[in-house]
């Protein structure tokens, strides 16, 4: 038959077509390569093998060079060479499905492409020649598999994908240099990227860049990443340093881990720490980030519009974490969203830092919704606090905690700061131990705003609410422990509610200035709160929360409205633990509320019932009485003199088995023989202690343990 065959080019980047007879490809089957003599190359292997067909290949290869494959293979290395086997760099450029397994790539495969659409091979560099884009995988068509895949380095780019689809599981690529370690164009046909598990570290000019598809309507590009682990990756010339993303049909992150460092002074002044998302829907659940220091805009993520200004693309993040991260120069340490709508819950964030919003920078959103998010421990420099609402359209913030956060200069909202925002809702959150004597807790600057049942408690600042030619509804707020402050300021402001506003005010300077006829008669003045002995005791720290104990003036004394009402039914309890939409702190979403059993609310697997893991040092069940050291479910545990905690039928009261050596009752002599001191062998727990080794380190880095 005649048949089109692609030659190993002479020249880099060229491919040389020859017409040639050949007899049609084999029956699929298994082969091995090298097999003596049986075939010239890793090309004739894969032929042989057939369409579906397998090459397993049990050696090393010499390194260079590209291979296309042209069969729909699988393709192997022998696991008995005890690491992913060398071979030459892979082209795949049919519809066929590939699958790579345990592989090292180290060779360069070439490509040419068209992203500006005008129908030529690009040329950005105006050389008068096609730009050439090598790489160690390249991919140009169809739906393909890479399982334990190892590129590591140093080399020009690792993996490169232009219209077609990969599935990248347990991948390790490290020490590309001069282009993102994974590069990926959409063009005219769907496109996507599965990335899971695996290990991306070590990269200079980011890990992963995904151009998504602005030219063409209706192409699908998607970049889904779960499970994986990025590490002191750099950004180089590009967005961010892990993941870069552009006009995109969706950008998925679920269950992975991004651990930074301080990114250079150059390169990066633009950009993100972590992840820049353009133009795309994003979602990030389950994820945590740490360590990663940016001097552009924003610490870890950034979110917005490059293009498409007017199609406010979503951005949900959930259950995520973000510790010490931070932008030197930029706004939004842990997170800047721009031209976006976005919802986040329950994200925890700690020592995040900016010269404006600390937490979250917010400009230009039609809608904004934040519930069950805490920052502790934050810094801030002149422009904003933790979190800065910059022209957002509908913001609401419930159920949420602002604590620990510390101003180096007069910052405007050390806890927030919304300006010239159409509508700002504040429910249910507590704004507690923020220093700041020359600075506001809450900032509200032109828009309307409704501020009803927050807590105020335990900071030095200037003002706990300020509001600058705001239509303001205050109403069921609670301010107390801040002896130098001004609980409520007004300038040209307007009160919305008009009548009362029903809150508690206890040792502030000032209750409220700017309004002469308040406080009135139906505000509590003076009488301490009275919060419950667990947060009390702490010292108003971060992570316990200024619940209202039995007793205190602030229950059922706020509006009393119906509609207002507690979720019992009763009149409001002033604070933010009441109202219509009242809820004790159950941040970790695990069903179980802090100061009712929860002994630790950012973690969903710590809780009143939950299964006692031994040897982990912690509570896991909230009780104390359950011991923390009987692995083996005898009832007995190293406190309780067991001997032998990896043996059921070893324990005191046990029955001693005369001869053998071993001390069942644990008193110190084994019956009829010369043991003393309990089993042979054994410690004081488990050989080896915890099992699960980095693994299990690994999983404790990850978002405080997974969350329901």
């Amino acid at each position: 038959m005649l048949r089109l065959h692609l030659l190993e080019p002479n020249v880099p980047g060229i491919l040389t077509l020859a017409l040639v007879y050949a007899s049609p490809a084999a029956a699929q089957s298994t082969v091995t390569f090298p097999d003596g003599m049986a075939y010239a190359g890793l090309r004739e292997a894969i032929h042989a093998a057939g369409e579906g067909g397998t090459v397993i290949v049990t050696e090393h290869l010499p390194e260079g060079g590209c291979v296309e494959v042209d069969n729909g293979v699988t393709l192997i290395g022998d696991e008995a060479v005890g690491e992913p086997v060398k071979i030459q760099g892979i082209r795949i450029s049919i519809d066929s499905p590939v699958t790579l397994q345990n592989l090292q790539l180290r060779g360069v495969c070439s490509l040419t492409v068209d992203e500006d659409g005008d129908g030529r091979a690009d040329d950005l560099d105006n050389n008068g020649s096609p730009d050439s884009l090598d790489a160690d995988l390249v991919i140009t068509r169809g739906t393909h598999t890479a399982i334990g895949l190892l590129i590591d380095g140093p080399t020009d780019s690792a993996i490169r994908l232009h219209g077609a689809a990969l599935t990248l599981e347990d991948a390790t690529l490290s020490g590309v240099y001069t282009l993102p370690a994974i590069h990926v164009t959409a063009g005219d046909r769907d496109t996507s990227l599965e990335i899971v598990g695996g290990h991306f570290f070590g990269n200079t000019q980011g890990a992963v860049r995904f151009a998504g598809s602005y030219l063409e309507s209706g192409v699908a590009a998607d970049l889904s990443i779960s499970g994986a682990t990025f590490e002191e990756n750099l950004p180089g010339y590009s967005g961010a340093a892990d993941v870069e993303v552009y006009g995109a049909t969706s950008l998925s992150i679920t269950g992975s881990l991004f651990l930074g460092s301080e990114s250079p002074a150059t390169g990066d002044a633009w950009g993100a720490g972590s992840i820049m998302a353009m133009d795309t829907d994003t979602e990030i659940t389950d994820s945590a980030f740490r360590g990663i220091t940016s001097r552009g805009f924003a610490g870890a993520v950034y979110a917005g519009a490059a293009y498409e200004w007017d199609q406010y693309h979503s951005v949900s993040i959930q259950r995520t974490d973000f510790q010490d991260v931070g932008t030197w120069s930029g706004h939004g340490g842990a997170l800047y969203l721009e031209s976006v709508s976005a919802d986040l819950r329950q994200v925890y964030a700690e020592d995040v830092s900016a010269p404006g919003g600390s937490f979250l920078k917010a400009g230009s959103l039609p809608a904004l919704t934040m519930e069950w998010v805490q920052v502790h421990g934050y810094e801030a420099d002149g422009d904003a606090g933790a979190i800065w609402l910059h022209y957002v359209a509908d913001a609401s913030i419930a159920h949420s905690e602002l604590c620990g956060g510390v101003a180096l200069s007069q910052t405007y909202g050390l806890g927030l700061r919304a300006d010239d925002s159409s509508i700002v809702r504040l429910h249910n959150n507590v704004f507690h131990a923020l220093d700041g004597p020359d600075s506001s807790a809450v900032d509200l600057y032109k828009g309307a705003a409704v501020v009803v049942n927050n807590t105020f408690d335990a900071s030095d600042v200037a003002s706990y609410l300020t509001g600058n030619q705001v239509r303001l509804t205050l109403l069921n707020t609670l301010f107390s422990n801040a002896p130098d402050a001004t609980a409520v300021t007004l300038i040209e402001a307007t009160l919305a509610n008009g009548g009362s506003m029903y809150n508690l005010y206890h040792d502030v300077a000032v209750e409220v200035h700017g309004l002469p006829d308040w406080p009135d008669e139906n505000d509590v003045l003076g009488p301490e709160p009275r919060f419950v002995d667990a947060y009390l005791s702490a010292e108003a720290g971060c992570g316990v929360y200024p619940v209202l104990a039995e007793g205190s003036p602030a229950i059922d004394a706020g509006d009393p409205r119906e509609r207002y009402n507690d979720p019992d039914g009763t009149r409001n309890d002033i604070g933010a633990y009441g109202g219509s939409d009242a809820s004790l702190p159950d941040f970790d979403g695990d069903g179980y509320a802090w100061g009712d059993g929860d002994c630790d609310d950012q973690d969903a697997e710590i809780h009143p019932g939950a299964e006692e893991i031994p040897f982990n040092g912690v509570d896991d069940d909230c009780d104390d009485g359950t011991p923390d050291d009987d692995a083996d479910g005898d009832g007995w545990g190293i406190a309780d003199d067991d001997c032998d905690d990896t043996q059921p039928t070893i324990h005191p009261g046990a029955v001693e088995v005369a001869f053998n050596d071993v001390d069942e009752d644990c008193d110190g002599v084994a019956l009829g023989g010369d043991a003393i001191g309990g089993c042979q062998g054994c410690g004081g727990g488990p050989v080896g202690g915890p099992a699960g080794g980095p693994a299990a380190l690994l999983a404790l880095l990850l978002v405080r343990r997974r969350r329901s």
